[in-house]
């Protein structure tokens, strides 16, 4: 019964703090591998998410996963993590999404959708990180 409740408030906060945190650690240069999969995985779920609700939000979900997919292109590059100020802000807005997804779905959605990106992860639908 638990699942079909909407997440608390504590609830929100526990699940949005680490994504917040990998952001910020773009932002400051202290970015990771970890950090990386955080994104990764809300652009993923983001885009499961959207694909039961609507064009705008696959949209935005897209356009998260094109800027997570630049950080590791950059990360191919130069060796170093890093983000651009344009994947900065395409990441706050999908990451923005992400939030307003927690606040208005069940974690029985969001489980799934995070079980969809696993089973879509594990067919080879989804980008990896691969170290240079």
């Amino acid at each position: 019964m638990s699942m079909q409740q909407p997440f608390t408030p504590s609830e929100q906060v526990k699940l949005n703090l680490p994504v917040r945190e990998a952001l910020q650690s773009f932002r400051d240069g202290t970015g990771t591998d970890v950090h990386w999969h955080t994104l990764a995985a809300i652009t993923n779920v983001c885009l499961i998410r959207g694909e039961a609700i609507g064009q705008e939000v696959v949209d935005v979900a897209k356009d998260g996963q094109e800027a997570i997919m630049s950080v590791m292109e950059r990360f191919n590059r130069t060796g170093k993590w890093g983000v651009s100020h344009d994947d900065l802000a395409r990441l706050e807005v999908c990451i923005d999404l992400h939030e307003q997804l927690i606040e208005l779905s069940t974690p029985g959605q969001m489980l799934q959708a995070f079980r969809d990106v696993i089973n879509r992860m594990n067919a080879g639908r989804t980008h990896r990180l691969e170290k240079a």
